[in-house]
């Protein structure tokens, strides 16, 4: 019997041997958090420590720092706090969106010399919930900052990471996918 005939015969399995074998494999996203819950210093949210990361809250050498986390290189960080805002700022947030406040943030983080906006704020959604990120790049060896604000209507959060040293541009992706995921998997 002819190549070819063989061939179109046995196409189903052709085709799946194929499709697998080119196929890549992801880890999830649950393989990339320990299943262990964990809680923030004032105890208000919850999270799940990423795989190999090291939760320093305890230490945060910041006391507003409801989570610090750090990755075991000391190449990036992970933190996390309250953004406590008077009545009228609320009702401009809830009139504007957040991103007037990443405007009001990223202008004083900005207020630094040799900083530079990256990513301006911009809308997003967590979980349902109002969100903004925005990001900047600043000090000395060139830091890169990417933050996420949530509103949980209850309060806001800011959760940024910063990727630091000659590697920050190189891991800066990886560590904001990181962060996204650890965002959507937190208990507000």
């Amino acid at each position: 019997m002819p190549l070819r005939y063989t061939l179109l015969r046995c196409w189903p399995l052709t085709a799946t041997i194929i499709l697998s074998a080119c196929g890549t494999t992801r880890p999830s996203r649950d393989a990339l958090f320990v299943q262990k819950v964990m809680s923030s210093r004032d105890s208000t949210l919850h999270y799940q420590l990423p795989v190999n990361w090291v939760d320093a809250t305890a230490d945060a050498p910041a006391s507003d720092n409801l989570i610090w986390l750090i990755r075991p290189d000391f190449t990036a960080m992970l933190t996390v706090r309250e953004v406590r805002i008077d009545d009228v700022t609320r009702r401009e947030i809830a009139a504007r969106g957040l991103e007037r406040l990443g405007d009001l943030l990223l202008s004083l983080a900005s207020s630094e010399s040799g900083v530079q906006v990256s990513e301006k704020p911009a809308r997003e959604e967590v979980k349902g919930m109002p969100a903004c990120s925005y990001a900047y790049i600043a000090g000395h060896p060139r830091d890169y900052v990417h933050v996420i604000l949530v509103d949980s209507g209850r309060k806001i959060y800011e959760v940024s990471v910063r990727t630091t040293g000659v590697q920050a541009e190189r891991i800066s992706d990886g560590v904001v996918a990181l962060q996204k995921a650890f965002v959507e998997r937190m208990r507000w």
